[in-house]
C-alpha cells in the first residue's frame, strides 16, 4: 500500500499540488506547519491515525472532489488518503508524506427529505450532527452509537446501531450513494443504477472503489428510545451473570427486535481505579424495562442510569476518550459462554501486563461483547444485500462479536501495547478454535491493519471485479491506504 512517500512520490506530490492550483483549488490547500494543518491532524480521534501528510486539500463540494481526483490521478505515483470522519484507529484515513483529502471541514451536514423517506448525509458528517438534524423532524435513522464517529466509514464498513435487530446493519439502510470514481465521473449507486457498486460499497469500504460524496439513508419512524448505562462490580459472580445474560439475550434476539445491548469490561484509570463492568442497553420503541432485558437488569449495579432519551443525547454517553494510541482487534465466535469467559480472563491478563510497564498508568483497555445472531443476514438480504458475507459464516447460528483493545498514551510502550493486544486476540481465538467455536469472519470497522476483513466478505473475487470495473487503473488499490480487495 502506498502510504509513505518515497523520493519519486515526494516529487509527484509537488507536481500534484501544481495541478491542484491550476484547477483553481490552491486556496483550499494547506501545507505542513500551518496552524490549520496542525489543527486538522490533532483532530484525528486516535494518536495512531495522526500521520504527517505533506499537504491537506479541503474540497467544498462534489465538483471540488472531482477536480481533486482528476488532479491526483493525473500525476503518476502521487499517494493520497481520504478522510471523512477520521475515527479509524490505525490510520487508513491518513497518509505520511502524501496528500490528504479532508472532507470533514466543508462537506458535512444532514438534510431530511420526508417526502422521499430519506436523510441525505454528506461524507464528513459525524453522527452527532446527523442526529441533531433528524431529532427535530421526529424521525430516526439506524446510525452509529457514538457521537464523534463519522458517517462514511461506519456505513461503508457495515455499521452497528441500536436498530440492528430490526433493520440490519447501517449499510443496509442506504438506498443510494453518490460516488466520484477515479476517472472523475460522478455516478449514483443504488438497486437500479450501478447495483454491483452499491452492494460492494455496503461493507467493503469506499476506499476500494471511489469517494462517496453523499449517502441517502432510509428514515425510520421515531417511536421513542429508552435505555442507558449500568455499572456493576466486576466480581466473578457478576461476570458469570453478565456472560449468561448476553448468551441468552443473543439466543432470544430475533423474538425481541426492539432491544439491543452490549456489555464490556474496561480498564480506564482516569475515571476508575480498576477494571469496571459496564452495559449499555436500549429499546427503540421507548418501552421501559422490557422483558427481554430483565436478566440483564436483575444483575446488581453500582450505577443505573436508564431513562427516556434521544439518539443525539445517548450517543454522547457512548463516547470514548481521545488522545491514545489505539490498538483495536476483533473476533467472532459462536455464542458460547466458555469463549466469553476466556476473553474476560485474557483481558484481565493483558491489563496486568500493561500495569507492569506503564510509568504513568495512563492506559486503557476493552473487552466488549455484542450479539451477532444468525438472522441478521436475512435482514440484509431483505434490503438488497451487502458485501459483508456474514451469511456464509453464521449459517443460521448465533454468534458474539468481540471488540478488544489496548490504548496507551506513552510513546515508549506503544509497540509493547500493540504486542499485548495481539497476544490477547490470539489467546481468545486459539481457545475458540479448541472448542470448535471460532468463526473466521472479521468485522471491517473494528479490524486492525494486521487482520484481513476482506477475506471473509461475500465474494472477494467479485469485489475484485467490481474494483476493476469502476477503477480499471487501480488508483484506489495502489495509491491510497486501507484494506484492499486486490490484496485479498
Amino acid at each position: 500500500m502506498a502510504t509513505t512517500a518515497t523520493t519519486s512520490s515526494a516529487a509527484a506530490v509537488l507536481s500534484a499540488l501544481d495541478v491542484l492550483a491550476q484547477a483553481g483549488l490552491g486556496d483550499q490547500v494547506t501545507a505542513a506547519g500551518t496552524e490549520l494543518y496542525k489543527e486538522r491532524i490533532a483532530s484525528f480521534w486516535s494518536l495512531t491515525a495522526q500521520k504527517k501528510p505533506h499537504s491537506i486539500v479541503f474540497p467544498r463540494s462534489t465538483e471540488d472532489v472531482v477536480k481533486v481526483v482528476k488532479a491526483l490521478v493525473a500525476v503518476p505515483d502521487c499517494p493520497f488518503a481520504v478522510r471523512s470522519g477520521g475515527h479509524i484507529t490505525w490510520g487508513a484515513s491518513n497518509t505520511d508524506g502524501g496528500i490528504l483529502v479532508d472532507l470533514s471541514v466543508h462537506m458535512h451536514g444532514a438534510t431530511v427529505h420526508k417526502d422521499k423517506g430519506v436523510v441525505s448525509l454528506l461524507p464528513g458528517t459525524r453522527w452527532s450532527e446527523a442526529y441533531s438534524a433528524v431529532v427535530p423532524e421526529d424521525v430516526s435513522i439506524a446510525g452509529g452509537r457514538t457521537a464523534t464517529v463519522g458517517v462514511s466509514g461506519l456505513l461503508t464498513g457495515g455499521g452497528i446501531s441500536w436498530y440492528i435487530p430490526r433493520v440490519g446493519f447501517g449499510c443496509d439502510q442506504v438506498v443510494n450513494m453518490e460516488v466520484v470514481l477515479a476517472d472523475g465521473r460522478v455516478v449514483n449507486a443504488n438497486k437500479d443504477e450501478n447495483s454491483d457498486l452499491w452492494q460492494a460499497l455496503k461493507g467493503a469500504s469506499a476506499g476500494n472503489f471511489g469517494i462517496v460524496t453523499r449517502f441517502d439513508m432510509k428514515i425510520l419512524p421515531w417511536e421513542g428510545l429508552w435505555g442507558g448505562m449500568l455499572l456493576s462490580e466486576p466480581t466473578a459472580e457478576n461476570t458469570q451473570k453478565h456472560i449468561l445474560a448476553m448468551k441468552n439475550f443473543t439466543n432470544g434476539s430475533e423474538a425481541s427486535p426492539n432491544s439491543s445491548y452490549i456489555v464490556l469490561w474496561n480498564y480506564e484509570p482516569t475515571t476508575f481505579k480498576d477494571i469496571i463492568l459496564t452495559s449499555f442497553a436500549a429499546n427503540t420503541k421507548g418501552i421501559e424495562n422490557p422483558p427481554e432485558l430483565q436478566e440483564l437488569l436483575a444483575i446488581p449495579t453500582t450505577v443505573r442510569d436508564l431513562k427516556h432519551t434521544n439518539l443525539s443525547d445517548f450517543a454522547q454517553t457512548m463516547e470514548q476518550p481521545a488522545g491514545y494510541y489505539n490498538f483495536w482487534f476483533t473476533a467472532t465466535f459462536l455464542n458460547d459462554e466458555r469463549i466469553m469467559a476466556k476473553a474476560v480472563e485474557a483481558h484481565a491478563s493483558a491489563v496486568e501486563k500493561m500495569k507492569k510497564v506503564s510509568k504513568t498508568g495512563k492506559f486503557s483497555s476493552l473487552c466488549l461483547f455484542q450479539p451477532l445472531p444468525g438472522f441478521y443476514p436475512r435482514l440484509s438480504d431483505e434490503r438488497g444485500g451487502n458485501s459483508m458475507g456474514l451469511e456464509h459464516h453464521l449459517k443460521g447460528r448465533n454468534a458474539v462479536m468481540l471488540l478488544l483493545s489496548i490504548n496507551v498514551t506513552e510513546e515508549e510502550i506503544r509497540d509493547y501495547g500493540y504486542e499485548v493486544a495481539q497476544a490477547y486476540l490470539n489467546e481468545v481465538q486459539d481457545y475458540a478454535k479448541s472448542v470448535d467455536g471460532h468463526i473466521p469472519w472479521t468485522y471491517f470497522n473494528y479490524a486492525d491493519k494486521a487482520q484481513n476483513p476482506l477475506a471473509g466478505l461475500k465474494d472477494p473475487d467479485n469485489l475484485k471485479a467490481v474494483a476493476a470495473k469502476y477503477d480499471p487503473a487501480g488508483i484506489f488499490q495502489t495509491r491510497t491506504p486501507g484494506f484492499k480487495v486486490s490484496k485479498t
